[in-house]
């Protein structure tokens, strides 16, 4: 099955909240991809929870990346949808946060998390960092936030714009073959922050190794960093075995 966009939506409020929520504006479809941007202002305010109605579970992709500037966050979250009708999405962040950002995507043909990357910046080319994917036909989603002195205008060369909330905007492209992608916006006179995640289609079930919740508070590591952790996780488990 091709990768498709199917569609998006979003929700936004300036006053200070700490749950915020977004509804597909039409039925999701069992085993789609549903990508979630999140973002707030509060440096220390982390997403606590993402749940949705269907009862579907949330993995977090990347974040949070911290433009410190203006202390706004952005988190990716994704997951497989497991049923098939209407869905509203939660989420809960551990404080009250102002221009909190909720934004919901489906994509049919995608469903497995390959790479991530994230970056922030005081101005410059808005661009998330980029990464080798490691599969031919792959869903390249972007997110990325500005200060506000300058609006992002669009999306990065070769995006499609899916949602705009004020300074904010998701973008994605499909690609055919693998190679060193980022996400990317225009230029921009004020700080900023951006985040790429890309997604590919699994035959079965993978089982991710590396643990989702760690990696600094601005950007997100990469595969090699939680490929460590995991084997010094093995190693203890196998000492304490061995007792």
């Amino acid at each position: 099955m091709a990768i498709s966009f199917v569609q998006s939506n979003g929700n936004f409020s300036s006053s200070s909240v700490s749950t915020l929520s977004a509804t597909f504006s039409s039925n999701v479809t069992a085993g789609n991809l549903l990508v979630i941007a999140i973002g707030f202002v509060g440096a220390s305010t982390t997403v606590s929870s993402v749940t949705d109605t269907l009862g579907n579970t949330y993995s977090r992709a990347v974040g949070p990346t911290i433009d410190t500037n203006v202390n706004y966050t952005i988190y990716t979250y994704y997951t497989t949808s497991s049923s098939t009708g209407s869905n509203t999405v939660t989420v809960n962040s551990s404080a009250s946060g102002t221009f909190f950002r909720v934004l919901v995507h489906e994509y049919s043909g995608v469903n497995t998390l390959d790479v991530v990357s994230g970056a922030t910046a005081s101005n410059g080319t808005i661009d998330s960092g980029s990464k080798t994917t490691y599969h031919a036909d792959e869903l390249i989603f972007g997110w990325g936030s500005s200060a506000g002195g300058t609006l992002l205008t669009g999306p990065g060369t070769g995006f499609t714009q899916r949602e705009s909330q004020g300074s904010e905007i998701t973008e994605d492209k499909i690609v055919s073959a693998t190679g060193s992608y980022d996400a990317s916006y225009p230029a921009d006179t004020t700080s900023w922050a951006c985040q790429m995640a890309t997604f590919y289609q699994a035959a079965g079930t993978v089982y991710r190794l590396w643990p989702q919740t760690d990696g600094p508070t601005t950007a997100q590591n990469d595969m090699t960093d939680y490929t460590l952790a995991v084997e010094i996780k093995v190693s203890q488990a196998c000492n304490l075995t061995s007792v």
